[in-house]
């Protein structure tokens, strides 16, 4: 039989009574809710962090895109060819949107057959991104055989956006720039 002078104090602990030995405390109201609750923060911070991984992670080499912009140039120089440079950089979320869900569909693919494609990362070429007046990423800028910029976009682009802008910009009416693009799609 339980000593009946001991009480339980706020705590969850056993106050007054002889016993000197600790009973078993039960729980506080809503202990165990709290309990999981501590967790929540973490998981979330733990969550957004897997999410920021797997939006910034890169298609691993696109499909006849160079990364030589010299070559490319030459390339373009030779065979008459717009170049179309793309211009990334690493932990870019809008850029990896880009390569996985635009620049990688085959629609794109055929369109980008009539240009020389190159994509750099403006952290290791920044001459270029200086010399194109990269101002964010990514962007895309085409030029002509001899190296002249003809049209330049930045930020991400839907799959009708960057075609258009393929279009817009090797068409002999060309405008000299093509608006900033929209933003991604929340679901990659």
């Amino acid at each position: 039989m339980p000593d009946e002078q001991n009480q339980w104090d706020a705590f969850g602990s056993v106050r007054g009574g002889s016993s000197s030995r600790r009973e078993a405390q039960p729980p506080l109201a809503g202990s165990q809710s709290r309990s999981r609750l501590r967790w929540v923060p973490t998981l979330l911070i733990a969550g957004m962090f897997i999410l920021y991984l797997l939006a910034t992670r890169s298609v691993s080499g696109l499909s006849g895109w160079s990364d030589n912009y010299e070559s490319a140039l030459a390339e373009s120089t030779a065979t008459g060819r717009p170049l179309v440079l793309a211009l990334h950089s690493q932990g870019c979320p809008p850029c990896a949107i880009m390569d996985r869900t635009v620049l990688s569909q085959s629609v794109v693919q055929q369109a980008l057959g009539r240009f020389v494609p190159v994509r750099l990362d403006v952290g290791k070429h920044p001459a270029l991104a200086a010399r194109f007046n990269v101002m964010g990423t990514p962007t895309y800028t085409l030029v002509d055989a001899t190296g002249n910029t003809v049209s330049q976009v930045s930020g991400y682009l839907s799959v009708e956006e960057f075609l258009r802008f393929l279009k817009l910009a090797s068409s002999p009416t060309k405008t000299p720039e093509v608006s900033a693009g929209t933003h991604p799609p929340t679901h990659p």
